[in-house]
């Protein structure tokens, strides 16, 4: 009767022993796992927001024929996966000297600071790649001043100065790519509309991800 006794207690306390032996088995296997869940936790956190630097040169415009330099900046939160919201500041420059007549000269200095928020969509984001399309809309702040100038006298013939304010939108297509998790270049074509008058331009653009 004590060998029965004596067997079942041995057996009873190896069974346990194993079965603690195999959750301990199972816990190490499982811990990568969940340290791997939450890297990528942390990599989703990390692009769910973006501060961006756009600069261009020689922007087209239809009345006032090429900007001299464009330069903005953004930032973008992501809602879902794609969605995101954005807002753009961007100051566009222009100064042009041109002939006007056999005895003068026309200089336009043009200045103009646009202030635009919307929606933007990820068309292809990959890990490395990301295409893009958005909208904005906004007002524009001009500060535009012409001088005609005579050629013999260098005096001054008429001095127009103009500041305004309009509405604006502004349609954006672009692509970056992603050199590390955080950080991404590349390039956008962007439309501004403002009333009568439009530009467009081709930028290369910085991001930084957080």
């Amino acid at each position: 009767m004590k060998k029965i006794i004596t067997i079942i207690l041995v057996s009873f306390f190896s069974v346990i022993t194993y079965a603690q032996e195999k959750k301990t088995d199972l816990d190490k296997k499982e811990r990568p796992e969940v340290a791997k869940s939450s890297q990528l936790k942390s990599i989703e956190k990390l692009k769910k927001n973006r501060l961006s630097l756009h600069v261009s040169k020689n922007t087209l415009c239809l009345n006032s024929g090429k900007y001299g330099f464009i330069s903005g900046l953004g930032y973008q939160h992501y809602f879902f996966k794609k969605l995101y919201f954005l807002t753009d500041y961007t100051f566009l420059y222009n100064d042009v000297t041109e002939d006007f007549s056999e005895n003068g000269l026309v200089s336009v200095d043009l200045q103009e600071h646009l202030f635009v928020a919307g929606l933007g969509y990820d068309i292809l984001k990959t890990k490395r790649n990301r295409i893009y399309i958005s909208m904005a809309v906004g007002c524009s702040y001009q500060q535009f001043n012409k001088e005609i100038l005579r050629v013999d006298t260098f005096t001054g013939i008429e001095d127009v100065r103009e500041n305004k304010c309009s509405f604006a939108y502004s349609p954006s297509l672009g692509y970056s790519f992603y050199v590390k998790d955080y950080f991404d270049v590349g390039v956008n074509l962007m439309g501004h509309f403002i009333k009568d008058d439009w530009a467009y331009s081709l930028n290369f653009t910085v991001g930084y991800n957080f």
